[in-house]
């Protein structure tokens, strides 16, 4: 669908002609082809979108089938988080945002790779898009699908730290490439123990919308193009999103000890 408008410009057919060699069709071919690539990977952000969509009316009637058999166990308590718990979510999604795209910008820096520039600087930017296919669809989508069910199953006969491991290494294969592998991975760990700690997926839908729209922001924003501009400023953002999710750790399991009287 996303292919057919482009038609016209991906095959000439005006090239085609009866004296044409093997040789020369194979290059048509790949000169068509390599356009086709670059169409889907200038709308692969609302490709995904779409496709996260499609999967959320299956995810929806899971996650509510398990958590109608979870209110009939006995064990089962009905979680109310407090409201200053979802304002330490915002916090902690801008947070490790910023620490985290500081921390691939300086893997990007590190390791640059030229082919990967020639292919991404041919996308043309566009904030509206961004922010509704990756700031606001696809988290929900993947919330639903990746902590709403698989892991929520996973921890029904593991522990925390084995199904969270399991269901973000799922995560983790859907992305991209291993940048974006590895950077799943620790997504996917960390919203699983927002999930298991502040017992809600309105948390983790809260902490990924959070997440995925201070990485926009840091795209279009002057605050970005500050940021990397100099090295010891990212290692800096790197250090204060660190302590300052460390801070908050320490705040919430103080809190919680006293809670339980510990």
């Amino acid at each position: 669908m996303v292919v057919l408008p482009h038609m016209g410009e991906l095959m000439d057919y005006g090239e085609i002609t009866t004296s044409m060699t093997t040789e020369q069709m194979w290059e048509f071919m790949n000169r068509s082809m390599q356009k086709v690539y670059e169409i889907l990977v200038q709308y692969s952000l609302p490709i995904l979108a779409f496709a996260t969509v499609c999967t959320l009316p299956l995810s929806i009637t899971l996650f509510c089938k398990d958590r109608k058999e979870e209110s009939w166990s006995v064990e089962n308590t009905k979680v109310t988080p407090k409201l200053w718990k979802y304002g330490l979510v915002v916090v902690l999604g801008i947070v490790f945002s910023l620490g985290m795209n500081c921390l691939i910008t300086m893997i990007g820096l590190a390791f640059f790779v030229e082919s990967f520039s020639g292919v991404t600087s041919t996308i043309e930017p566009n904030i509206l898009m961004e922010v509704i296919c990756a700031g606001v669809l696809i988290p929900i989508g993947e919330e639903f699908m990746f902590r709403g069910v698989l892991f929520k199953r996973y921890r029904r006969s593991n522990t925390f730290l084995l199904a969270a491991t399991l269901s973000s290494l799922i995560y983790g294969l859907t992305q991209g490439n291993m940048i974006q592998f590895a950077y799943a991975c620790v997504f996917g760990v960390f919203l699983c123990y927002i999930y298991e700690n502040v017992g809600t997926l309105k948390s983790t839908i809260l902490f990924h919308i959070t997440s995925n729209l201070f990485g926009v922001i840091l795209s279009y924003s002057s605050l970005g193009g500050w940021l990397i501009q100099d090295p010891i400023r990212i290692a800096a953002a790197i250090v204060i999103s660190v302590f300052v999710i460390s801070s908050i750790y320490v705040f919430v399991q103080n809190i919680e000890n006293k809670n339980k009287g510990v």
